[in-house]
């Protein structure tokens, strides 16, 4: 039996061609990336972007709404403060040519200062969809996993 990914688990949408999901899931991939990244970087205006202007970031029960407030997230850490994400691959579904999701898991190191580094572990959730402006996130979820 032939199997592509499209007829794989994960993928709810038959009939998109193999290489559209292939660079749904590519551009996914990058957007999820580049919002780690830009949070981790303190580029505040280039992570609000990734989400769509009314996009949200759930922080285990904290809410963030709308770009303004994404963007002031994380214009408010301390400059003494230094946050890395190291993370998985996100394992990406397709529900739709324009509704995604990914979830990745997070290893988050935060340095205040010349302190040790807590280290908290985390699946983080996005939830995608493809506007105007290009892929965004409408929903990030952090939510604290074991040790």
């Amino acid at each position: 039996m032939n199997r592509t990914r499209a007829g794989m688990p994960g993928n709810f949408v038959q009939g998109l061609s193999p290489s559209l999901l292939c660079r749904m899931r590519s551009e996914c991939q990058q957007l999820v990336a580049a919002a780690f990244w830009l949070g981790d970087s303190g580029a505040q205006e280039a992570f609000a972007q990734c989400f769509t202007p009314d996009g949200a970031f759930d922080r285990a029960g904290n809410l963030i709404r709308g770009r303004d407030a994404l963007a002031l997230h994380i214009r408010q850490r301390p400059p003494t403060v230094t946050v890395r994400h190291f993370n998985s691959m996100p394992v990406i579904t397709v529900y739709g040519r324009r509704h995604l999701s990914s979830v990745t898991l997070s290893t988050v190191c935060r340095w205040d200062g010349d302190a040790t580094p807590a280290i908290i572990r985390a699946d983080v959730f996005d939830d995608c969809v493809l506007t105007d402006e290009g892929w965004r996130i409408v929903l990030r979820k952090a939510q604290p996993c074991g040790g």
